[in-house]
This record gives structure tokens, sequence and C-alpha cells, in this order.
């Protein structure tokens, strides 16, 4: 798991399990006002509610500040709120800074959420505690005041310092939160999509969480302002525990799009993050519980939402490319997929059976251009391996691919492998001194690979592949599937 600094606060509300005992209806109003109000607080202060336990919360935020002042705001409303409705109630926070390993749904673990856990059950009713960490942080915070506790021994942590904030008046409407998410969103002009954690129940929805990964890194690569690395860059990290800050690095970008994903039946759910890789902050992160038939429209929804989130503007032509689906057809876009993730594994056999698995896509939606485009790949690398026309049936899917989208990066990839290999074309560009296709084709893939579909097509078009000797193709299609 990933590991990040993050300042983190629990809480809950104080004597709960006594009201419940006494008014159950009454109780559960509170809790219901702790989660809304919880909700509604973090995200005004850049955090992310990490988890409700019952009447508990975990929440983290980005700086000791942030979750400081969020803190204090939840305890006043909560407060408010519930004298409203006759429950005068009050909660007990703990604020804490310190690593934590981040689950890939989202979870938190590590001694910091237990020290944070500690510190909230240290805490009266109507208290926000923080630990010596949080204090170092806000010494400098005039609106800030501090009460000593000394040191307090808590379960499983150990002797640690304690302090009970209080703010002035009116000072929780912390003046620094937009402008602070302002600064940390300017400068955030590259992001890498990492691989989607498959969390189903049975490990088998691998090829389905890269699949909306990857629609969703193409969706990205379409904007003029943002750098997004290629998938083979960013899917190598697959697996691996290296912390954001040095992902960030390796891949020279300054966030980081990662998440996961659980599929049963008819449902799914998405979890996604934004990551600040300059410093290992949570910028965004959102939970997405929906009706498989919802896929497309959660992608669309999930790149939108990591564009506010950035600050970034589009233009008209890239909110028509954003909106550009290829099909809506759900159960084509899953034979897609598992098309995808079998020619990925680069031998006949599989790449056989993506060919059937995009057959079957074009089957279901003969409008499918994708579709279209891995089959006439498939062909491709199938050329030899038998008696059947494959370049041929390459040919037409391909052109079908074009004719169904001709701005489809894909399709001209696709188009250009399909070219007929023959003696007398290659005879005659090498009288010429024209650069060889293999070197047209790597020009190809770099402008495809960031998005100048129309300059890859005009180059397929002054090529064909010459004869067997230059098929080159092959070294890009795993990265045009």
């Amino acid at each position: 798991m990933r590991r990040t600094l993050v300042a983190l606060w629990f809480a809950d509300i104080a004597g709960y399990s006594e009201h419940a005992a006494k008014d159950e209806t009454s109780a559960l109003r509170m809790v219901e006002i702790l989660q809304t109000l919880s909700r509604e607080t973090v995200t005004r202060y850049n955090g992310r509610v990490v988890k409700f336990l019952g009447d508990a919360v975990l929440a983290e935020f980005p700086s000791a500040e942030l979750a400081a002042f969020s803190a204090a705001e939840l305890s006043r409303q909560f407060e408010e709120q519930s004298a409203r409705i006759g429950d005068r109630g009050q909660v007990r926070v703990g604020v804490h800074l310190g690593d934590v390993a981040v689950a890939p749904d989202g979870d938190l673990y590590g001694d910091a959420v237990n020290a944070a856990a500690r510190i909230q059950q240290a805490a009266a009713p109507g208290q926000v505690v923080v630990s010596q960490d949080i204090r170092r942080q806000l010494r400098s915070r005039r609106e800030c005041r501090f009460h000593d506790l000394g040191q307090q021994s808590l379960k499983g942590i150990g002797s640690i310092e304690l302090h009970a904030l209080n703010l002035k008046k009116d000072s929780t409407e912390f003046s620094g939160t937009t402008e602070s998410s302002g600064e940390r969103k300017q400068g955030l002009r590259s992001l890498a999509v990492l691989p989607f954690t498959d969390l189903s129940a049975e490990r088998d929805q691998e090829y389905f969480a890269d699949g909306v990964a990857e629609e969703i890194l193409n969706a990205l690569t379409r904007l003029g302002e943002l750098h997004v690395p290629a998938r083979s860059s960013s899917f190598a990290f697959r697996g691996t525990s290296v912390d954001a800050r040095e992902i960030g690095r390796r891949l020279g970008v300054d966030a980081l799009l990662e998440g996961s994903i659980r599929k049963a039946g008819k449902r799914v759910r998405i979890t996604v993050q934004l990551i600040d890789s300059r410093q290992g902050y949570h910028v965004w992160s959102e939970r997405f519980d929906r009706e498989i038939d919802d896929i497309f429209a959660i992608q669309d929804e999930i790149a939108q939402r990591v564009i506010q989130a950035l600050g970034l503007s589009l233009t008209q032509r890239e909110e028509h490319s954003l909106r550009r689906r290829s099909t809506t057809n759900v159960e084509a876009y899953e034979f897609y997929l598992r098309g995808r993730k079998l020619f990925q594994k680069w031998t006949r056999q599989n790449i056989a059976l993506a060919r059937e698995m995009f057959e079957r896509a074009t089957q279901i939606d003969p409008r499918f251009a994708g579709a279209w485009a891995g089959l006439a790949t498939a062909h491709v690398h199938l050329h030899g391996c038998d008696n059947e026309p494959h370049l041929d049936r390459a040919r037409q899917a391909s052109s079908r691919a074009l004719e169904l989208d001709p701005s489809s990066a894909e399709a001209h990839v696709a188009a250009g492998q399909g070219c007929q290999w023959n003696s007398a074309t290659a005879k005659r560009r090498s009288s010429s001194n024209a650069p060889s296709s293999s070197i047209r084709l790597s020009s190809t893939l770099v402008i495809i690979m960031v998005g100048r579909a129309s300059k890859a097509a005009s180059l397929r078009n002054r090529f064909a592949c010459s004869n067997k000797r230059e098929a080159s193709g092959r070294r890009i299609t795993s990265l045009s599937i």
C-alpha cells in the first residue's frame, strides 16, 4: 500500500450509547446530522471523509491547519443543529498528524489513525483535542488558543502531549481555504493515471478496471493544458508500494489519479483519488456507487471532476471531445475491454481470443468504432499464422472503424497496420529518399500519443507497410489497443 503524510481527525457523538438507549430515533437523527455536516465541512476545507463508523467519522486533510479549523467548525455546527431539533448534542474530536498507509479502496491504516482515535477518546464533550505535532504546525496562528492537557498515556500509543484547541469567535470561517486550494491547484498541469485496483470478490475484473482507467486517461489526453504520460509508463507501477511523491518524480508529473473498482452483478463501485505528488497530499476523492449501465456516465463524471479539481478550463472543442463515445452499449463495451486485456498478453493464442472478443463486440454494436479498430489490429497480428485472409479482413475492419469515427486515432493506427505489404510499394519507396515506413510508424505513434489524430492520418496515408520485413507496426499495437 502507498504511504503518505496526512493530517486527520476522528470525531464521535459524546454520550451516544446512553442517548440511544433512551431515545433511539433521536439518536439516529443526531447521526444523520453528524454525517451531513461532516461531508459538507470536510469538503469545504479540502479534505476527504475516509469512512463513517456508526456515530463516528474519520477524515483526512492536506494540512494541519485545515484539519484543525474544520474540526472546530464541525463541533460548533453540530451543537447548533442538534439543538434546533431539540436534541442538543456535542462531539469529541481528536486531531493528529502522521504517516499512514492508503489502501486501494481509500481506507487509511497505521499508528497515526490509531493515535487520532485515542486522542478523540481523551476529549471531553464539545472539545477539540490536538496532538503536539498539530499544535506545532499552528503556533503562528493568532486565532488559535490552546489549553495544555499535559502528557496523556493512551492505550496502544504510549505517552503523548495533548492540547485543547479553542478558536476566537468567527475564526472557523477559515479565510485561507480558497486561497490554499487555488495555490495547490496552480501548477498542477501534468497528471498520471495509475491502474485501478480490482477489488471484486473473485478478483476477475482486472480487464474492466484497466479499461475504465484507460478510458479516463484517453479522455484527459485530449486536453491541451494537461500533460498525461502514456499507459505503458503509468501502468508500470501496478502492484507496487512506491510512495506517491516518488511515482510523481519518476513520471515527471504533478499529480496522480488512482482508484479501485468493485463490480458485483449489475452494480459497480468506483473509488478515485487525486493526489498532489509534489507533497503527497490528497486534492480530491470520491466514491461512485452506480448501476453498471451508468459506467459511461461515471467515466465522464470522473474526468470532469478531475478537470475541476485541477482548476482547468475547457475549450468548446475539448468539451465536445470529452463527450464523444464510441459506444453506449455496456455489453459490447465489456467484450471490447476483454479483447484489449487479452491482446496485451501478446501471445498468438491470446490475440486469437482477443479477435473473438472484438468480433462479439461488433456483432452486439455494429457502430462501435473502437471494436472495429481492435478487430483490424488483431487480424494484422494473426497474418501468417494460418491460411485465413487476415490482411483483407484487417483492411475491411479498419475502413469500417474510420467510416464510423474519422477522428479516432486508434482507428487510424489500425488502418495503417492493415496496409497491404507489397514489394512494388517497397521498391518505389526505396528509390526515393523518403523515410522508411518504420520511421513513419514511429512518428505516427508519437503523434497519436499526444492526441493529434489528424496528423497521424496524414502520415498513414503516405505509407503502406512495404513488406513483411518492415512490419514494425507490431511495435505500436500494444499501445494503440
